[in-house]
């Protein structure tokens, strides 16, 4: 069965379940980010129509969507949105079954929260009606274009994603206003309270229940409630909010308050009232002078990081350190006891990498005392910190400067051992583009052949690209499995490898000798088997003599072969990743796995050639006696 927009054999799954197989792999019950390499959005097509269905499919694909399954039962529909957790549904109004398309999805987006945009072909249907009071993400008549369906999409996602980040925003606030530590209280420009949270009103002895709906004169004094009409004025006048400090009288006795006071506005702009919040400051104001040095410190100290901390004052001696500092630095005892800054920053120097570059920082900071800095600095020893710096203050006046070093060695060496595996991704992700999309093109190609005229060519073309792409992802498995186990060397048999290795090939005929150990990893098997397969497939060999033997204090390993031989032009690029030589040039990924995995052997590959004709592959290794 062929569908508008895509060709491939229709496969049904379950019941109500279908998919297009064309080559590549469709997993069933897949999630984002669960098992792949990329995520993309996902969309489980509720159709009652095959065809269509599968045709749907194709073109959301060919968008860069997933489509992980289709069904057609409203029930189905249910389960599977509650099993793959979609990000949208497209949703035909008319399903197999008791359960239509409008029910089905009124479920899904209740129990699961996904949105569902509906298709259609009859613009009259009844149901419509019902459609469009449940405020549907979108909707979608038959036919339509790839670019109404991609947009209905896309509008359908990102308004899920705003009503989504509007829900938590209001939640957020309203656990923000209740958790605060503030009272906060709405008042209407009439005076009367339209909001109040649970502080404000425990502080004045009730519930918000019991204040909102009030006006301010029935809950404070009376010459609390002109102050609060004069500010009211004021704040109405201007459009700009004040903030004051008040001391308040409540049932727990007098308290001193700083009040900000912003206006409310509506959707046209103009002020409908203000809010206040209300932060208790009576601790505070009692001892407010004795505990600003106090509090200074603890700010400055908090603001900064946790690690390795120095402050030092204007004058030139330490305030405070903490003990990783002093690990960090190895400062000695005598440092440490008289506090004197250049004496430790003579001392640091003789550790940094770059001494000029670290005091020129240090001596400008001090030079400009208000500045901010951050920057690397590597040590001698190999390690690497961040530090940080920045003034500290006392009222409005500088006291000193914080000084926070933070060790980054092993963040940096695991940032660099993903650049590493982010480069064999894209490796593999480019050759999957490349050769998958070409196979695919043949196999479409030869199927439409087929279809216009049936011949057994056109079969044996698309069941021998098929194979080919089959074979390439278990390639791409297998780098995947050299990367993933690159582990610590250990010491490895080279005769126990390659027999193993020689068992999977039994149209050879293979003739080993010697014995050796070497420090490898489990890769080496992919190694051997990497060039066994290479002489095999490429080199059309029969016959391959393998020895093993000490050569120049290292374990050499020489498996040499009877087939057509590598030319001498091409015997270095071969360990290029993604080269390719002749008409049975694969993915070019084989021998660079070879390469790779030699290099991080501490030994080294080569070609020679056979006599009288083949090639010879020369492996070095760091030998074990």
């Amino acid at each position: 069965m062929n569908c508008i927009g895509h060709t491939g054999r229709i496969e049904k799954l379950g019941d109500a379940e279908y998919r297009i197989a064309h080559g590549t792999t469709h997993m069933k019950n897949s999630t984002p980010g669960n098992g792949s390499m990329n995520e993309r959005t996902q969309i489980l097509i509720v159709e009652n129509e095959p065809t269509i269905a599968l045709d749907t499919q194709g073109r959301l694909e060919s968008m860069g969507y997933d489509v992980p399954a289709i069904v057609s039962f409203g029930e189905d529909a249910i389960r599977k949105a509650g099993e793959l957790h979609p990000n949208l549904v497209l949703m035909d109004m008319i399903l197999k079954g008791d359960m239509d398309g409008v029910e089905a999805a009124g479920r899904i987006r209740a129990r699961f929260d996904i949105p569902v945009v509906f298709v259609t072909t009859d613009a009259g249907d009844p149901r419509l009606v019902g459609v469009m009071r449940s405020e549907p993400y979108g909707c979608l008549f038959r036919p339509f274009e790839d670019m109404a369906l991609d947009l209905a999409v896309r509008m359908a996602l990102n308004r899920h994603r705003q009503e989504a980040a509007l829900r938590e925003s209001e939640k957020m606030y309203r656990l923000l206003v209740e958790n605060a530590g503030d009272c906060v209280a709405i008042i209407d420009n009439e005076g009367v309270y339209r909001f109040m949270n649970e502080l404000g009103a425990r502080l004045l002895g009730g519930t918000p229940e019991d204040f909102v709906g009030k006006p301010v004169s029935e809950v404070f004094s009376e010459e609390i409630a002109d102050l609060n009409r004069e500010r009211v004025s004021e704040i109405i006048e201007t459009g700009e909010g004040r903030t004051y400090e008040d001391c308040l009288n409540f049932p727990s006795g007098d308290r001193w308050f700083t009040i900000n006071i912003q206006p409310v506005k509506d959707s046209s702009g103009n002020i409908i009232g203000t809010q206040g919040i209300a932060r208790d400051i009576t601790e505070r104001k009692k001892a407010e002078e004795d505990r600003a040095r106090a509090e200074s410190l603890l700010k400055a100290a908090l603001e900064s990081t946790a690690d390795g901390i120095l402050v030092v004052s204007m004058d030139g001696t330490w305030t405070t350190c903490n003990q990783k500092f002093i690990d960090m630095w190895g400062i000695p005892d005598s440092i440490r006891e008289s506090g004197d800054d250049n004496a430790a920053l003579n001392h640091v120097l003789t550790s940094v990498a770059a001494p000029e570059k670290f005091l020129a920082e240090v001596r400008a900071l001090y030079k400009n005392p208000e500045r901010e800095s951050f920057d690397t600095i590597e040590l001698k020893d190999g390690r690497i910190f961040e530090r940080y710096s920045h003034p500290q203050w006392l009222k409005e006046e500088i006291a000193g400067r914080v000084w926070s070093f933070r060790d980054i060695t092993t963040r940096k060496r695991a940032e660099e051992t993903m650049k590493a595996h982010r480069e064999h991704l894209a490796l593999i992700n480019q050759i999957l583009r490349h050769d998958l999309t070409n196979d695919l093109v043949v196999i479409q190609c030869a199927l439409n052949l087929y279809n216009h005229s049936p011949d057994e060519e056109c079969l044996k073309e698309i069941s021998s690209h098929t194979e080919k792409s089959i074979k390439l992802i278990r390639r791409m498995r297998e780098l995947e499995s050299f990367i993933s186990r690159h582990k610590k060397l250990q010491i490895c048999e080279v005769r126990d490898v390659l027999e193993k290795s020689v068992e999977n090939y039994s149209s050879i005929i293979f003739e080993i000798t010697g014995r050796g150990r070497v420090m490898a990893d489990d890769s080496l098997s992919s190694v051997i088997d990497n060039i066994i397969r290479n002489a095999f497939v490429h080199g059309k060999s029969d016959r391959i003599t393998i020895t093993t033997k000490e050569s120049m204090g290292m374990c050499e390993v020489r498996i040499a072969d009877n087939g057509r031989g590598i030319p001498d032009e091409i015997k270095e690029k071969v360990f290029e990743k993604g080269f390719r030589h002749g008409a049975t040039g694969n993915t070019g990924i084989g021998l660079h796995i070879v390469h790779e995995a030699m290099e991080s052997y501490g030994g080294h590959v080569w070609i020679e050639d056979n006599t009288p004709k083949g090639a010879v592959f020369v492996l070095r290794f760091v030998m074990v006696h």
